[in-house]
């Protein structure tokens, strides 16, 4: 029953994928980590973005920082920008949300100015040979530089006409990192580059020929209608191509590309038949087994409930609790209600579609639905300390607080 399942949804199908995981979170992460103990200044930022999403480790805002603090002494100018950004507005430790001492880094403008003349000078230092020193260049002349220099519209067209010829150059060496750069440079157009979305797009094509894996997410992106970027306004709907897409979107997947397992986890609602659902749950538990994450552990239990799978259900919706503390409070709220409801067989609390599960909760043997509501109160009473801890006046966290006393008093997991 549902003791046997809480934690094993993330191991289910660890053997099927392992043998091809070489995108995995785990093993880039591992690469990059070796790579920046031999001095690798972008493994470095890499290594960095992963410790501040908690992508193929765990989140540590205090590593995040050593990193790109180390490659940026080190030159490397993507860090001297992040690093920049940092001290604009400080950095809190999310990954300690309730913590009293959050904050990580102090926000210092002085510091500010002094990195932008860093990376004003660095870049003039790799202008003969970096498209991203140029285009830092012309946006520096185009818009001027607190305290490092006014703006000059004549000397933005140059660098900005020196990062394409050195792109354009590049691409024609079928170079991808340059590639890559006069794509953008296409789609958005700068002062000396006319915007020309059909030309990004045909290099965009190209890289996906290459097996390029940047542009073959951002191909699939494109074509399932995400928005913002001229290229998701470029293809009409009639012109996009499904079966090719996914069949991209697949092969990524099956490589371990957590992204591409979570788009492939999204469920299409009253769309979703039998082979559906359990396509959801299988890369569903590709990606949580990667990185926990309620929202895929959400669709993952109503995919269970759609093939009557009640005890997985359960085990999933318990997973999606223990990812605590959340940062969005009212979801947290929700959760918690949710799930409280579901065990104490209240059907007024929940959705429609929760229902079935409320009536599989009764016919529990007792003691396995003793031990679950234990174990449930037990993460909720945590989460209610955390909320209870840090006082901010945030009405999330009061509902949270407040519902825990309801609990207790309605004797509602007991």
């Amino acid at each position: 029953m549902f003791r046997n399942y809480i934690f094993l949804i993330m191991f289910l199908v660890t053997g099927t994928v392992n043998a091809s995981q070489d995108l995995s979170l785990t093993s880039e992460f591992n690469k990059n980590v070796l790579l920046s103990e031999s001095g690798d200044t972008s493994a470095m930022v890499e290594v960095a973005k992963a410790y501040s999403n908690g992508l193929g480790t765990k989140e540590n805002y205090g590593k995040t920082i050593q990193y790109i603090q180390k490659s940026a002494a080190m030159g490397n100018l993507e860090a001297i920008q992040i690093l920049a950004m940092m001290y604009e507005t400080g950095v809190n430790d999310i990954s300690s949300i309730y913590s009293k001492n959050r904050l990580l880094l102090e926000p210092n403008k002085e510091t500010v100015k002094k990195l932008n003349k860093n990376i004003f000078d660095k870049s003039l230092e790799q202008a003969s040979s970096s498209v991203r020193a140029n285009m830092l260049l012309g946006n520096a002349f185009t818009t001027g530089f607190d305290g490092v220099v006014t703006p000059d519209p004549l000397k933005a067209y140059s660098y900005f006409e020196k990062a394409f010829q050195l792109a354009e150059s590049g691409a024609t060496q079928k170079d991808e990192k340059s590639m890559l750069e006069l794509m953008k440079l296409y789609e958005y157009g700068t002062a000396a580059t006319t915007q020309n979305v059909e030309k990004a797009y045909a290099i965009l094509n190209e890289l996906v020929k290459l097996n390029n894996v940047e542009a073959t997410k951002l191909l699939i992106k494109v074509n399932m209608n995400f928005c913002c970027r001229p290229l998701f306004k470029y293809i009409k709907k009639d012109e996009r191509n499904g079966s090719v897409v996914q069949s991209l979107l697949k092969n990524l997947a099956l490589k371990g590309d957590y992204e591409s397992q979570k788009m492939l986890a999204e469920k299409y609602g009253s769309k979703c038949d039998e082979k559906c659902n359990k396509d959801v749950i299988y890369w569903g538990t590709m990606a949580v087994n990667q990185k926990p994450d309620d929202n895929t552990y959400e669709n993952l239990a109503a995919s269970y409930m759609a093939i009557d799978d009640y005890d997985m259900a359960l085990a999933s919706y318990y997973n999606a609790l223990s990812i605590s503390p959340h940062p969005n409070h009212y979801r947290q709220y929700n959760q918690i209600y949710s799930f409280t409801y579901i065990l104490a067989g209240i059907e007024g609390g929940v959705t429609e579609n929760n229902k079935p599960l409320v009536n599989f909760v009764m016919h529990l043997p007792k003691d396995e639905l003793a031990s679950l509501k234990k174990k449930v109160k037990s993460v909720v009473e945590d989460v209610k300390f955390q909320n209870e801890t840090y006082n901010d006046n945030n009405e999330g966290r009061q509902r949270i607080v407040d519902f825990y006393s309801r609990i207790n008093k309605e004797g509602l997991l007991e």
